[in-house]
């Protein structure tokens, strides 16, 4: 097809050429993903033998990349697309035939993506996510730019057309496409921006990470070179006291350096060139440096938002936003759609486009019991304190009672907790605020609520006390140790404001 040339879907229509090479590359990754450590052990025991390896590994690969490149000719040129009036019709199978119909008024949203292997060849991967889909998102992959745009204008405006007819309204024809870049982003992240947003990320989570995966990637390769890194560590160190600590003092700042630079990698992997535009009836959004991604999230489908900052972000006066789409709890990470940085005239923008203004004003709050703390201190506390110390004084006497230290610690750390957790109430919404080092603002229209349950464990039954655990199609949230009364109240006043709406939750 020729560029800008008008694209007729009810023809069958394939991907582009360059699909053959999209296909075999991700057989090749799957094969490698699959195989790698034999792969790896191999190459290893190879090197460390002097050894060249058996010729059989060779015929081996060259079958299995023969079978790559037939199994791709063959999908490319077995796989169609096209449309009837109601469908989207996709038919495709290597081996067994399918044939996938999605009715235009299933579609809920249409994205994009471009991995690195699309960006090198200039095509696009089109997703569509239907209502109700447990399963990954149908997806057309490396198609051209032009066409993917083409095909994700008909679709929307075929299911716009379909609903405004299916309303009894009049129906505005399906003739022209909607360009969602007609007006400047309202958020452009920066290098700048994402060197301020890798900074203030969670590094201790990053850390865990690297930690869990290097003792089990250790463990692997002495396995495989038949070297004892431990015993090693240990001839080099000793085992007193002293020589633990000097070893700590040599790690930890290399850790750390580790750290902050694979979490700034990863942030300006992820979020690389952030735009966020307010268009038509929703938000869109598009970023990524290798997998670069195009999301548009529809109004009507947000059920939540959230907006958080830790001490570093509010130097910088950023805010990062969380916005909660309706999806089943299998898609619920993928449905998350976050924007790590943002000042705060765009989140007053973005809130007021999701949530009419007046529904954030005029509440009442409520704080949780201050037993709330008590139990936090005990079990966080009081129990692991007494254990690690007890631990501690068994392998080093007195000096191993420097544990019991992590008992007031907690208790402080429960003081901050409790004193954080605002609930506020108005007719139109619920608000909580609550965290730690990471403040988190979350906002739940009340209509959008779909279940409001009390929970008790056998302490708080003994205390009059319970918690609300509140549920919405984009997962649920939870307001622990309010008086028992507020608590039955709160639930009836919500299931009644939910029960006399007549907005729709979706």
């Amino acid at each position: 097809m020729r560029k800008n040339e008008p694209l007729d879907l009810h023809i069958p229509h394939r991907q582009s050429p360059l699909a053959i090479l999209v296909i075999l590359y991700e057989f090749i990754r799957r094969i490698l993903s699959a195989f790698w450590p034999i792969v790896l052990i191999y190459v290893v025991r190879g090197r460390t033998s002097g050894q060249s390896g058996d010729p059989v590994y060779l015929y081996i690969g060259i079958g299995i990349s023969l079978i790559s490149v037939i199994g791709s000719l063959i999908s490319y040129f077995r796989y169609y697309y096209y449309v009837t009036d109601t469908d989207l019709i996709i038919e495709k199978g290597l081996i067994e035939r399918k044939k996938i119909t999605v009715p235009f008024d299933r579609i809920q949203t249409i994205n994009t993506e471009q991995k690195i292997i699309h960006q090198l060849f200039g095509v696009v991967k089109l997703e569509i996510d239907t209502a109700g889909s447990k399963k990954k998102e149908i997806a057309i992959d490396a198609l051209e730019q032009g066409v993917a745009e083409q095909i994700k204008s008909f679709l929307l405006l075929k299911k716009k057309y379909l609903q405004e007819e299916s309303s009894k309204r009049k129906p505005t024809p399906p003739s022209k496409s909607q360009d969602l870049h007609q007006v400047e982003p309202l958020i452009r992240l920066s290098i700048t921006d994402l060197v301020k947003i890798g900074v203030s990320q969670n590094h201790i989570q990053t850390a865990l990470l690297i930690i869990g995966f290097g003792i089990g990637f250790l463990d692997d390769i002495q396995e495989i070179i038949n070297f004892d890194l431990y015993t090693w560590i240990q001839g080099q160190i000793g085992q007193a006291s002293a020589s633990y600590a000097i070893f700590l003092l040599m790690v930890l700042p290399f850790l750390l350096l580790i750290t902050f630079i694979i979490t700034l990698i990863r942030t300006v992997i992820r979020f690389y060139h952030q735009k966020v535009w307010i268009a038509g009836d929703g938000i869109q959004l598009e970023s990524g440096l290798l997998t670069r991604h195009q999301s548009f999230i529809h109004r009507q489908k947000i059920q939540r938002i959230q907006w958080s900052q830790n001490p570093i972000k509010r130097i910088f006066k950023l805010f990062e936003l969380r916005i909660y789409q309706a999806s089943s709890q299998q898609e619920h990470a993928k449905k998350t759609n976050q924007i790590p940085g943002c000042y705060r005239e765009a989140l007053e923008a973005l809130r007021d486009t999701t949530f009419p203004r007046k529904w954030f004003e005029s509440m009442d709050y409520v704080r949780v019991s201050t037993q709330y703390r008590g139990r936090l201190w005990l079990y966080f506390g009081i129990l692991p304190g007494i254990l690690l110390g007890f631990l501690g004084y068994l392998q080093d006497g007195l000096p191993g009672l420097w544990f019991l230290v992590w008992i007031p610690l907690v208790w402080w750390w429960a003081g901050i907790v409790v004193r954080r957790w605002h609930i506020g109430l108005n007719d139109y919404a619920l608000y909580l605020k609550h965290g730690f080092w990471e403040v988190k603002e979350d906002f739940i229209p009340v209509y959008k609520i779909q279940a409001v349950r009390l929970k008790q464990s056998p302490y708080q039954r003994s205390h009059q006390l319970a918690t609300v655990s509140i549920s919405t199609a984009s997962g649920s949230l939870e307001i622990p140790y309010l008086p028992l009364d507020l608590a039955q109240r709160m639930m009836n006043y919500l299931l009644f404001r939910v029960e006399s709406s007549h907005l729709a939750w979706m």
